[in-house]
């Protein structure tokens, strides 16, 4: 009962402070927050991994947000954990779902960082069950300092109880050449991305998800 009257009031505060969308690393969230309207969908594979597949949406609606994360396992009947959570895939049952809502509390300034809270697995799909997590996020104007010429690095942090592990984090940065790389610690993993967009709003990626190499494409609409 008092996860439900939890989950509640937080959808009810989010429909209360208007338009948000909450971003991600690759899974961990963030203390960033999206414009409405704004989509990002992706879709990755591993061949090594019977072609197993993850899907991930994200939607900017009005006064409200929710993003998803889907699993596909291709008949695997061992327990999973995928670099975000765990799944008893022997329960007859190829695809998971999870699904998050997230409240944008603060946004980032030149001193302080983007602040969010949100529910984790609303849907109290996954052997973890539902988390609740507060996160921050903040840009580093470090560049001139690191050897190589990166640019747009941000670093994320966060803390959640229950069906999140403990403390969350990772880091984003744009490199020669228009590729982007994303690492995160997350629910006992980590987990890595390289992308690159060869036009605007697509990036084809690599990932490497609790140890298995994925490929996929990551569309994002202008925000």
């Amino acid at each position: 009962m008092r996860r439900i009257v939890t989950c509640i009031a937080l959808v009810l505060a989010v429909l209360a402070a208007g338009p948000v969308f909450a971003d991600r690393i690759i899974f961990a969230p963030t203390g960033t927050t999206l414009s409405p309207g704004a989509v990002k969908a992706e879709a990755a594979t591993s061949p090594s991994n019977n072609d197993s597949k993850v899907y991930w949406l994200g939607l900017g609606l009005q006064k409200f947000e929710v993003n998803a994360i889907r699993f596909d396992f291709k008949n695997e009947t061992t327990t999973k954990s995928r670099g975000i959570a765990t799944f008893d895939t022997s329960l007859d049952k190829d695809d998971f779902d999870i699904v998050n809502a997230q409240l944008g509390l603060v946004p980032e300034t030149t001193l302080t960082p983007a602040i969010s809270i949100g529910v984790w697995d609303f849907t109290d799909k996954t052997a973890d069950g539902t988390g609740y997590f507060l996160a921050f996020s903040k840009a580093v104007p470090l560049t001139k300092e690191l050897p190589l010429p990166v640019r747009d690095v941000k670093v994320h942090a966060g803390f959640g109880v229950s069906g999140i592990d403990n403390v969350f984090g990772g880091a984003e940065a744009t490199l020669p050449l228009g590729l982007k790389v994303s690492a995160e610690y997350f629910q006992k993993d980590f987990n890595y991305a390289l992308g690159w967009g060869p036009v605007a709003g697509l990036q084809a990626k690599v990932y490497i998800l609790d140890g298995e190499t994925y490929y996929g494409l990551k569309f994002s609409s202008p925000l």
